[in-house]
């Protein structure tokens, strides 16, 4: 079972890349996104996946990479340094780095 489905989404791979690197605009990210995909959906049968939810678990994963991202940004100002967590600044001393 576990041959059919590599060989059912593998097939597709070149889609994925082009779907991911569409919604990413960045080659090396757009690969990451679908081997996250497969790590995702490993272990799902066959029968229960489809294209659309292919695309749109890679689209949650795009989405989660940029919620990580853009959650936890350290901007260096010539003398303190600040964290932005959620839009939300505060001073963080050295020990929390």
């Amino acid at each position: 079972m576990a041959k059919l489905f590599t060989k059912h989404i593998v097939q597709k791979n070149e889609l994925w890349l082009k779907f991911a690197l569409k919604i990413c605009g960045d080659k090396e990210l757009s690969k990451d996104l679908v081997q996250d995909m497969y790590v995702k959906i490993h272990g799902y049968k066959k029968d229960t996946i489809t294209t659309s939810y292919v695309y749109s678990v890679i689209k949650s994963v795009f989405i989660d990479y940029k919620k990580k991202k853009e959650n936890k940004k350290i901007f260096v100002d010539l003398n303190e340094l600040v964290l932005v967590n959620a839009g939300h600044r505060r001073k963080i001393n050295r020990s929390e780095l």
